[in-house]
C-alpha cells in the first residue's frame, strides 16, 4: 500500500485509541489507589485485617467518621486537613507500631471526664466521649462496650492511659 494511503488510515487508527493518563494506570486494588474511583470495602472484621487492611480502614472509615466528633471537642486541633494518625496513636505512631493508648491525654481517676463530673467543661467533654465517641469508635471497630457484664469490651483506656 503507498505512503500516501497509509499515513491516514494509521491516524484514524491512533485518534480510535483512547488516550492513557497518569490516573488511568491506578491500580484500584492497591493500597496506593489515590483516585477513589472504587469504594472502598471492608474486608472483614477488624480483629482479621492484616496490617495494611487497617491502614486503608482507618483511612476510609474511621478517619473521616471520628476527624468530625473530636472537632467538637476542639476544631482548630482536630481540623481535616490536619487530623491524622498522630492525633489517636501518638506523635511515635510509627515507632509503636500504631498501639494504644499511646501519647495521648492521660485521664485522671480522681478527676474523670463523664457525664456525672462537677466541672461543667469535663462534663460536656464526658458525654461526648460516652455518648458518641465511644460507642461510634467500637462500632467501627466491631467490639462491645465496656460494661460490668463485658469486662474486655472497649472503654475509654482503649485509647487514653488511666492514671490515678
Amino acid at each position: 500500500m503507498p505512503l500516501n494511503r497509509l499515513l491516514p488510515l494509521l491516524l484514524l487508527l491512533l485518534a480510535a485509541c483512547p488516550a492513557t493518563t497518569p490516573a488511568d494506570d491506578d491500580d484500584d486494588d492497591s493500597a496506593a489507589d489515590d483516585d477513589d474511583s472504587t469504594p472502598y470495602v471492608q474486608p472483614g472484621p477488624f480483629e482479621d485485617m492484616e496490617r495494611e487492611e487497617r491502614i486503608e480502614f482507618m483511612r476510609h472509615v474511621v478517619v473521616p467518621t471520628m476527624q468530625p466528633l473530636l472537632a467538637q471537642i476542639d476544631p482548630e486541633k482536630y481540623n481535616e486537613v490536619d487530623f491524622g494518625c498522630d492525633d489517636c496513636h501518638g506523635e511515635d505512631y510509627i515507632d509503636a507500631d500504631y498501639e494504644m493508648p499511646n501519647g495521648i491525654v492521660e485521664l485522671s481517676v480522681s478527676n474523670f471526664p463523664h457525664s456525672q463530673n462537677a466541672d461543667p467543661e469535663l462534663r460536656e467533654y464526658g458525654e461526648l466521649m460516652e455518648d458518641e465517641f465511644l460507642p461510634t469508635m467500637a462500632g467501627l471497630l466491631g467490639r462491645e462496650l465496656w460494661t460490668q457484664q463485658t469486662p474486655d469490651g472497649m472503654s475509654c483506656s482503649a485509647c487514653h492511659p488511666i492514671v490515678n
